[in-house]
């Protein structure tokens, strides 16, 4: 689980910098019931998210890290739309208390949470629940699990009012990021004297990227693949420094010239 010791100083040195950690799964790690009708996807992903946040709040990892700022995607799953389950259990049961000195709701306040819930009236109660100025505008795309109108779906919530709107669409992910976010026309715009690229997508406009021209815009040398999906080798051979997950780093030159970040070197 995200909760286990294992991964303290990474929740530790989060809360330093002041990151927004984001979750989002990839499917369900138990999802045999789920083999059928993308419900691998469907059910599965916004139930490891909750499962996620609750191993986090009861294992004390949001108390012992007051400001950490977590980010859940899909709504955060179905924990805003039960979260009076998880007080009840902590006040009633002694092996649900968890050593917590609040209630568990308080430690959700400080969750953030994306709009992909396609129905404004759910979309309403996630406002109700984790406060307007935590619900962060998603879209998903370009998947088929999209959002297709992501501002309509915003702006289509009774009773909204067009500052909200602002805030849930742009404003809100501009202040929990500070001045660490700027809005690019392209990617070049964005790649131009950053420090590092983290690619959190693959999207065929940026895994197709020529890394040549990458490495000379960029201030610092170094390449996050965060999908696993680039070809690590095209990416040192231009002489970038290539991270990804759970796969040691490749120094520039390192690195085969395969389809995918996971035919590299060291292997």
């Amino acid at each position: 689980e995200l909760s286990d010791p294992a991964f303290a100083p990474f929740w530790k040195k989060a809360e330093e910098l002041g990151a927004l950690v984001m979750i989002h799964p990839n499917g369900f790690t138990e999802g045999k019931r789920f083999a059928r009708f993308y419900f691998n996807n469907v059910i599965g992903n916004p139930l490891e998210t909750t499962l996620a946040l609750h191993y986090l709040i009861f294992d004390g990892v949001m108390e012992r890290h007051p400001k950490l700022k977590l980010f859940a995607v899909h709504g955060g799953g179905y924990l805003g739309a039960y979260p009076g389950r998880i007080d009840h259990a902590w006040g009633a049961r002694s092996d649900c208390h968890a050593g917590l000195p609040k209630p568990p709701t308080e430690y959700l306040k400080r969750v953030y949470v994306d709009t992909v819930v396609f129905t404004p009236y759910q979309l309403a109660e996630l406002i109700r629940v984790f406060g307007a100025d935590h619900v962060l505008m998603g879209t998903d795309y370009p998947f088929d699990m999209a959002e297709y109108d992501p501002l309509g779906h915003v702006a289509g919530v009774e009773g909204i009012d067009a500052t909200t709107v602002a805030a849930i669409a742009g404003g809100n992910a501009k202040k929990v990021l500070g001045t660490r976010i700027n809005y690019c026309a392209d990617v070049d715009e964005c790649t131009k004297g950053a420090d590092a690229v983290a690619l959190l997508t693959d999207w065929p406009e940026f895994i197709s990227q020529d890394f040549h021209k990458v490495s000379k815009l960029l201030k610092g040398k170094h390449v996050f693949d965060g999908r696993n999906c680039l070809a690590s080798g095209k990416v040192t051979a231009a002489g970038l420094y290539y991270h990804a997950v759970g796969r040691p780093p490749l120094k520039p030159g390192e690195g085969r010239q395969g389809t995918m970040g996971m035919v590299s070197a060291g292997q």
